[in-house]
């Protein structure tokens, strides 16, 4: 069976890890927004920035 011309491409390792570097910016943003105190702000964006950090460790050792 041939595949169709305009199969969906899945996106790159270096995309997801820009989604998620984005997302370690913009959680703690929402959370100062919302009121939350600064050094939660602060342990959220740090928590995050170690699973994005282990995340491309992982991905960069599959390839």
């Amino acid at each position: 069976m041939p595949r169709p011309a305009h199969a969906p491409v899945r996106p790159t390792e270096d995309d997801l890890l820009r989604w998620a570097a984005f997302g370690c910016l913009l959680a703690p943003a929402v959370l100062l927004w919302r009121g939350a105190p600064f050094l939660t702000a602060a342990g959220v964006a740090c928590g995050l920035a170690a699973v994005t950090a282990a995340s491309r460790v992982l991905i960069r050792r599959s390839r």
